[in-house]
């Protein structure tokens, strides 16, 4: 799995997370941090592809994800 941030004075607007091709798992839920405490748990991805399909899977990249404020902490440390 791949993930990026785009940064907006060293907090971030949003998170991606890439799903690499090959990969024997998909992505069903995500916690992503706030700045301000508390996490947003996102269980429903857009990758861009199947409308049907809530996940990420190989080969699939997921934006727009965001926290429960207006900003993603990009400073916390993500599960292994």
């Amino acid at each position: 799995m791949d993930s990026h941030i785009l940064f907006d004075s060293g907090i971030a607007e949003e998170a991606h997370i890439t799903v690499l091709d090959g990969s024997s798992v998909s992505v069903d839920e995500v916690l992503v941090p706030s700045p301000t405490g508390g996490y947003n748990v996102v269980a429903s991805f857009d990758t861009g592809t199947i409308a049907n399909d809530p996940d990420i899977d190989p080969g699939q990249t997921a934006t727009g994800l965001r926290s429960l404020g207006s900003r993603v902490d990009n400073h916390t440390s993500s599960p292994a």
